[in-house]
């Protein structure tokens, strides 16, 4: 699990929540559905003018607190997360779907014939990384083809669920770039993140702070690096309250095991202090050839992958390795 941000600005998204602000009146004389008085209070409360966009952009720290005041104040809500009221039967939640999640998020809407809609390739492209946060294992950039045909190859997770939150749909820091295995059934899915006290990935500043591998060696013969694949499994740390909750929902102890074959080489590596070996025959060669590389470049020969906190995200799997690493004196 790593951290991330918004690195760009996002005015198309911006210009979005604009016309959707425009549109929150006009979705609530349209709905055919039942409306009651909390309908029009919960516009009033929150999406009156720019209350709008300050509600779709809340901060990421002040998203818990703003489930809190919603539910607070809108407890047929709450009993709709719990399970203890029936959804279909509460027309503020009806509502809140409709406009949030139907128009919002999923098809958009048309205006003087012309078609707006959630510019999810904005938003997963301006977090700027290349790997899913949530399990650091899977690439989730956007590629053209040859036919100029986007194909987006991540997903936008609602940290709080559309089924959950509907209200919080479209807003900015709840909609996380993530792999299908992690976002998918039987990972998180519709985990209901506040009941668990999950983290959200922007939460995160530096995620050496939040979490770490241990590496656990039951098997050190070497024989093959397969055969020392075998012997060897991680512990993932949980260093902040929360995290053991994504580990656990996410199941990424148990999707790591499946990844031993790069910690056999670290393993090796350090075995015959390679650290040491790279770094004389390195800088000879270097000399040589008159390059210049820096400490960190060199780190990162040695261990194949990236080993820079800042930089976990461009590669799969940089936070086990870099976690591994250091533990064998390789970094």
């Amino acid at each position: 699990m790593i951290g991330i941000s918004y690195n760009n600005e996002t005015p198309v998204y911006d210009a979005y929540i604009c016309k959707m602000r425009d549109h929150v009146q006009l979705d609530f004389i349209r709905y055919k559905g039942p409306v009651d008085g909390d309908c029009n209070r919960f516009v009033n409360s929150y999406l009156s003018g720019a209350q709008y966009e300050a509600f779709v952009n809340t901060p990421v720290n002040q998203l818990r607190s703003l489930v809190e005041d919603v539910e607070r104040n809108f407890p047929q809500l709450k009993r709709c997360r719990e399970g203890t009221l029936n959804k279909g039967n509460t027309p503020l939640y009806l509502f809140l779907v409709y406009h949030f999640v139907e128009h919002g998020y999923k098809n958009g809407f048309q205006e003087n014939k012309i078609p707006y809609t959630l510019p999810k390739d904005e938003l997963i492209e301006s977090v700027g990384i290349d790997v899913c946060p949530y399990c650091n294992r899977n690439f989730i950039y956007t590629q053209k083809s040859l036919r100029k045909v986007k194909v987006v190859q991540a997903e936008l997770d609602h940290f709080y669920s559309k089924e959950l939150f509907p209200y919080l749909a479209i807003a900015k820091y709840n909609l996380v770039p993530s792999c299908p295995c992690c976002n998918g059934y039987g990972a998180k899915f519709t985990t209901d993140a506040y009941k668990e006290n999950m983290v959200n990935p922007y939460e995160i500043g530096n995620a050496d702070d939040y979490m770490g591998f241990r590496l656990r060696v039951r098997n050190a013969k070497v024989t093959s690096l397969d055969t020392l694949a075998n012997g060897l499994s991680f512990k993932m740390l949980a260093k902040k309250p929360g995290v053991q909750s994504n580990i656990d929902v996410l199941n990424l102890e148990d999707l790591y095991q499946h990844h031993t074959d790069y910690a056999a080489e670290l393993y090796f590596k350090g075995i015959v202090k390679a650290n040491r070996l790279y770094r004389t025959s390195l800088k000879g060669l270097l000399r040589r050839k008159c390059i210049l590389l820096s400490d960190d470049d060199i780190k990162r020969i040695i261990v194949g992958n990236y080993v820079r906190e800042q930089d976990y995200g461009k590669r799969p799997l940089a936070k086990m390795m870099h976690d591994v690493a250091e533990d064998l004196g390789l970094i």
